[in-house]
């Protein structure tokens, strides 16, 4: 759909599947999207989130279903983007997610054994935006446990820039331990057309140059809390200001 609303074709497409009991996994919500991915010669990014189970109950047999689960998309050609259990700093506050950072890192590394074989399949670790630096350590699985590293972050004001808002995190995860950077979710709160204007041209800005680990950008192209669209239910004119900072 935006790629039939920009006339661009994206380098990356991302949904999301909930793991509702430890009983099992079989990605349906993923699966229902497969020929369409494949059609768009785009990277998955895939976040299956352990919704209905807790961190210490996802074994090795759960995990051997998400690799079913990501194989199938593989052996059709999609590279897969594993986001597990994204966002876990802050989902386990509410208790969507249940467990702590042992337990996380645990899960992680279960995962992570089952899909390392996967050609296609990298595994991408992606905690929401922490007040301080530190407070991202006690989830990081490890470096020779992870592929991809990002962050998920909305912006607020219109002095934001990639380095005020990510430079930190980049330079700690994706320049120190030489990992790919990608950023998963952005959009603004508000979701003020000017401030989402403002927000893509400076991720649009060239001097983006200077964080060469960065291979990805993707905007949350929803209606959720807010309308976090930029392209999808805005006017014609905020549309042709959003194609502008199309590559």
């Amino acid at each position: 759909m935006i790629d039939r609303a920009t006339g661009k074709q994206a380098t990356t497409v991302s949904y999301f599947s909930q793991i509702n009991s430890p009983s099992g996994f079989d990605g349906h919500q993923l699966l229902r999207h497969l020929d369409e991915v494949k059609g768009t010669g785009a990277a998955l990014i895939a976040s299956v989130m352990p919704n209905g189970l807790s961190f210490n109950e996802v074994t090795p047999a759960i995990a051997a279903d998400i690799a079913n689960v990501v194989r199938q998309f593989t052996d059709q050609g999609v590279e897969v983007w594993l986001r597990f259990a994204h966002e876990m700093n802050w989902y386990v506050r509410p208790g969507t997610y249940r467990g702590n950072s042992t337990q996380f890192i645990k899960a992680w590394r279960t995962v992570y054994a089952a899909v390392k074989d996967i050609e296609g399949c990298m595994m991408f670790w992606c905690p929401n935006n922490a007040k301080t630096m530190d407070l991202y350590e006690e989830w990081w699985p490890g470096a020779e446990y992870v592929d991809i590293v990002g962050m998920d972050i909305y912006a607020s004001k219109t002095t934001a820039n990639f380095r005020n808002i990510y430079g930190g995190f980049y330079e700690a995860y994706a320049k120190k331990y030489n990992k790919h950077f990608v950023i998963p979710e952005t959009a603004t709160k508000p979701d003020d057309v000017a401030l989402k204007q403002s927000w893509l041209k400076a991720l649009a800005s060239d001097d983006l140059s200077a964080y060469p680990c960065l291979k990805s950008i993707s905007w949350f192209e929803l209606r959720k809390s807010f309308d976090y669209r930029v392209v999808m239910g805005q006017g014609n004119e905020a549309v042709q200001q959003s194609l502008k900072n199309f590559r």
